[in-house]
């Protein structure tokens, strides 16, 4: 049974240099964007909503409606807050 050959010092050398220069390629990435909103699905779906809430004869289902439309509509960043 032939034995296996090790490995030359250079091949680990190699992986480690490798390593580290992506570390070091990738380490400015740090910074993630922002996401991006589209408006017009937003809106969509805060007029949804409220039709659903215009709709509901459930008052405590209205209200609950009415209160994710708030908070969705005041996660939206503006211009102001940056």
């Amino acid at each position: 049974m032939p034995t296996p050959k090790p490995l030359p010092a250079t091949h680990e050398t190699t992986i480690a240099s490798k390593i580290k220069s992506y570390a070091n390629v990738t380490k400015h990435q740090t910074e993630k964007p922002e996401p991006t909103i589209n408006a017009c699905k937003l809106l969509q779906i805060i007029k949804d909503f409220l039709t659903t809430a215009q709709e509901s004869e459930d008052v405590a289902s209205k209200n609950a409606v009415i209160t994710t439309v708030l908070r969705i509509i005041n996660a939206i960043p503006t211009s102001h807050d940056e």
